[in-house]
């Protein structure tokens, strides 16, 4: 039996198309192709909402776009939209469903840093304090200091030098 004619009967016995292609040792583009040709589409031809898999439709593109104006962040909107971050930002900046109007300039995203971030151990006025006292030179050594506050010898290093915690000043 060909790999196409397997192929064909497995997705008709409604098994998924990455369980194929990972038995079959073919790639996920193929087994699309062999599905849009099963349901007589030249894979190519096609746009939106027609794909085989297309799991966004034009209107959900739309909304996307539009809810993405309203400061609603591109992760938010993958999970609500069912489908991964990558898909849903090419949506969005027109790269794919190029015919749908209304392509926007994605914001510059924002990262958390400093004692903000969840996992921090040292705090701004701990980071000035060691700069200050490693500049004046009476700063006790980095192994000291990594267990005084429960961290790397590297992490010391990297915050006095200003590798790290380059948001204080």
């Amino acid at each position: 039996m060909s790999n196409r004619a397997e192929i064909r009967r497995r997705l008709l016995k409604g098994e998924r198309q990455t369980a194929i292609a990972r038995d079959l040792g073919v790639s996920k583009q193929y087994i699309h192709q062999c599905t849009a040709q099963l349901a007589g589409y030249k894979a190519s031809s096609v746009r939106g909402s027609e794909q085989v898999m297309a799991v966004l439709t034009e209107e959900k593109v739309k909304a996307a776009r539009r809810l993405y104006l309203t400061g609603r962040s591109t992760a938010d909107l993958a999970r609500e939209f069912t489908v991964s971050y990558s898909t849903l930002q090419q949506a969005l900046v027109g790269k794919t469903w190029k015919h749908v109007p209304g392509k926007i300039v994605l914001r510059k995203r924002e990262f958390t840093r400093g004692e903000d971030m969840y996992c921090a151990k040292l705090t701004e006025n701990i980071v000035r304090k060691m700069r200050k006292d490693y500049a004046a030179g009476c700063s006790p050594r980095f192994v000291d200091l990594a267990q005084q506050y429960g961290v790397s010898e590297a992490a010391i290093s990297y915050a006095i030098s200003g590798r790290s915690w380059k948001c204080v000043k």
